[in-house]
């Protein structure tokens, strides 16, 4: 009798993990539709997707900026502390010292 309800018990077992294995799979189905539909708004939303090609536009110039400053850094041409004191005077040319610069990019 006590195999019975070992065998019983192994088949309610197996037959809980089914039905939350279900379960999981539908929730996994939902959150992927629900992904692409935030995904689908936001590519449909003009200003997201300006917004979106400005992130790439700034990570992309950051990217360039870094290696010239690290070109010239390694190369001699300038050394760190120049570029930190020249980054500061080019800062406040346009009035304020704020990390930006809407001024001339040529002197």
């Amino acid at each position: 009798m006590s195999d019975f309800l070992d065998l019983l018990g192994s088949v309610g077992d197996l037959v809980w993990d089914i039905s939350q294995q279900s379960k999981i799979s539908t929730l996994q189905e939902e959150v992927k539709r629900l992904k692409e539909a935030a995904q689908s708004s936001t590519d449909s939303d003009p200003i997201q997707k300006q917004l979106k090609e400005l992130r790439a536009a700034h990570g992309e110039l950051r990217l360039y900026v870094a290696t010239l400053f690290r070109v010239l850094l390694r190369k001699g041409v300038i050394a760190r502390d120049e570029v930190v004191k020249l980054v500061g005077e080019v800062d406040e040319e346009d009035g304020k010292r704020d990390q930006s610069y809407e001024g001339r990019m040529l002197p």
